[in-house]
């Protein structure tokens, strides 16, 4: 690893064609890095989804360097880099069978882009570009507690205190570039990580190190054993299990954790999770249900925990993560619900070739070890949350992964002289021309999705206060970018929302059908049903919809525990059908479950209460609405 600054050879070579190219990788890369770590902006609905324009941008260049490399054949295909592509293909190949298209369009763009940046840096020679990377990974991380603790940003930009747990566990290797040398940056850079470490520990709510910290002592024990020092693996052993000792006395014991009863208020939830999404998987195991499909089919499957497990876990508290999930928590269940077996092999057959190309190099490279340290916290953190979902963390484990076997491939050819795979003219060039289409969708939707989040993110400014201007904002958002599932599921919920607070029904009954036609082909979740019942009810439709009212009635009653609110729209529906007894036994549940109902709902509760008055309470209150049925 270079001492010296930029060198020249690094950034320019006269005597190439790509040159310009390689230089403007090598300066974009840590600006743009950077840039993903620390941006965000606070008027959209997702603060931290800001940090998906600069990758865009990023795979952009990425793509401008592959595709003159591989034109003027400096750039040699191996394994790796075919199955990349091949992965992606499949991806791209899954959106004819997923439930949503759209959503799965959505889900290839971000796929693309990060498969655009790995072949790209991975086939970046250039020791000073890794220094640079390292150093603006580093300060622009050291930056994100500084606004949590300046209350400059709520959890650093981030949002969510496990995303900003996760960018720091994940940019820790990172800091350890220079390690043994004698530079300013070998010496800040631990002392950064150490800091950011006793941030994780005594300040941030999360908890996430407990699990990747001593995963992470225990790979470089593994490295040392590897490398045949005993002594020393002995060592980072026995510092694994002090870690755990370490971090349980200062963190265990948190407010948070006591408020919240430990991690059952976590784990729970994501055992939940993980039991409905294999459930997903098993419907259609070899191919998957297709990209985009997860957040569309959730609905339907999100009570399947309770036919395998012999106890409710149930947690209120994560109610609303369990019904509109939006990721499985767990990254390989995730992957096989959504790309079957198929889609699973592929990614095994990435992850082999990479790490056996990586044995080459971590023994003697500083750089295939950081990277080797990245990709193994992605792997742990994977079981519990969607590291490939977040950008920066995407991001992250995507720079790892190339790190680690950045010096593998050309080097390597320019000392054995012959390529791991056959890399002809034609086939260099076919890859260019994939590559450079594959950017192009990526250009075209980054202004569309920039528009498209500002208007949704005026949406919740004006929720509750101008209903008009916030059906106006969510329709923009749909049609500027209808790729977004949450953008279509919101719709018709704003108009049903801007109708109760307006107590009239604003559009004719075909503009409302349209509308949730639009939001429906993002999938059946528990609010948007509840808000087309809503409607139903309030425009008089009860009677003329009776076999759509059925229907999604029969769909929610799984659901009633999950949403004590299913229990009270039932109460108020078994009154329409003349069933006074089975209302009665509906708002009971409902009351069971919420403590004697929400401040929110009192009126409605009280207009029951009278209308149910002369009714004797049932002798045993019904746990589902299908047990009450019968």
């Amino acid at each position: 690893m270079s001492q010296q600054g930029w060198k020249v050879d690094d950034v320019l070579d006269a005597h190439t064609s790509d040159s310009w190219a390689h230089a403007l990788l090598c300066v974009a890369a840590p600006v743009l890095l950077a840039i993903t770590l620390v941006a965000y902006v606070p008027d959209w609905h997702t603060p931290m989804f800001f940090k998906w324009m600069p990758i865009g941008l990023l795979a952009i260049v990425s793509s401008i360097f592959l595709v003159s490399g591989h034109v003027s054949r400096r750039l040699s295909v191996d394994h790796i880099d075919l199955v990349t592509l091949l992965l992606i293909g499949w991806v791209a190949l899954s959106l004819m069978w997923s439930s949503d298209r759209l959503g799965g369009i959505d889900t290839l763009a971000k796929f693309g882009a990060l498969g655009l940046i790995f072949l790209a840096l991975r086939h970046l020679n250039s020791d000073s570009a890794l220094k640079w990377i390292g150093i603006a990974i580093t300060v622009a991380v050291a930056t994100v507690p500084v606004m949590e603790l300046l209350s400059i940003a709520t959890f650093g930009g981030y949002y969510n205190q496990n995303f900003e747990t996760e960018t720091i566990l994940f940019a820790l290797p990172f800091m350890f570039l220079e390690w043994g040398r004698r530079t300013i940056i070998s010496r800040l850079g631990p002392l950064v990580a150490i800091g950011l470490i006793g941030y994780l520990v005594f300040l941030n709510p999360s908890k996430i190190e407990f699990l990747v910290l001593p995963m992470l002592i225990g790979v470089f024990a593994v490295v040392l054993l590897r490398r045949k020092t005993l002594l020393g693996a002995s060592g980072l052993l026995l510092a694994m299990i002090a870690a755990i000792g370490v971090l349980a006395w200062f963190g265990w014991d948190s407010p948070m954790l006591k408020a919240s009863h430990g991690f059952k208020v976590s784990v729970y939830p994501r055992i939940e999770l993980a039991l409905n999404t294999l459930s997903m998987w098993r419907e259609a195991p070899i191919l998957g249900q297709g990209a985009g499909s997860f957040s569309y089919l959730y609905p339907q499957y999100q009570t399947s925990h309770k036919d395998i497990l012999p106890f409710g876990i149930d947690q209120q508290m994560l109610a609303a993560k369990t019904q509109l999930a939006g990721a499985s928590h767990n990254e390989y269940l995730q992957l096989a619900s959504n790309y079957g077996l198929v889609g699973v092999l592929i990614a095994l057959a990435l992850l082999f070739f990479t790490l056996r190309q990586s044995m080459r190099v971590i023994d003697t490279n500083s750089a295939g070890l950081i990277g080797l340290s990245v990709v193994v916290i992605g792997l742990v953190s994977a079981l519990i949350e969607f590291p490939l979902q977040n950008p920066a963390t995407a991001l992250l484990w995507v720079v790892g992964a190339a790190w680690l076997t950045i010096h593998g491939n050309e080097n390597r050819q320019a000392n054995d002289q012959k390529p791991s795979v056959a890399s002809s003219r034609p086939l260099t060039l076919s890859l260019a021309l994939v590559t450079g289409l594959a950017t192009l969708p990526i250009a075209l939707g980054m202004p569309r999705y920039y528009s498209a989040n500002e208007a949704f993110g005026g949406v919740w400014k004006n929720y509750n206060y101008n209903p008009d201007a916030a059906l106006r904002l969510n329709m923009l958002a749909v049609e500027k970018y209808p790729f977004d599932d949450i953008f279509r599921a919101q719709l018709y919920i704003t108009l049903v929302r801007g109708d109760e607070l307006m107590q009239q029904v604003r559009l004719p009954k075909s503009d409302h059908d349209a509308m949730f036609s639009r939001s429906v082909s993002a999938g059946t979740n528990t609010g948007l049903i509840m808000a087309r019942l809503q409607y139903l009810y309030n425009a008089g439709l009860f009677e003329e919809k009776k076999a759509e009212v059925t229907r999604w009635r029969e769909l929610l009653r799984p659901r009633a525990d999950q949403t004590p609110d299913i229990w009270l729209m039932e109460s108020v529906f078994q009154i329409k059908d003349g069933d006074r007894t089975l209302a009665k036994a509906a708002l009971d549940r409902y009351l069971s479950l919420t403590d004697g109902g929400q401040k929110s709902k009192s009126s409605i509760i009280e207009a029951l209460k009278a209308e149910l008055a002369d009714l004797p309470p049932p002798a045993a209150v019904p746990n589902t609405i299908a047990k009450m049925k019968k």
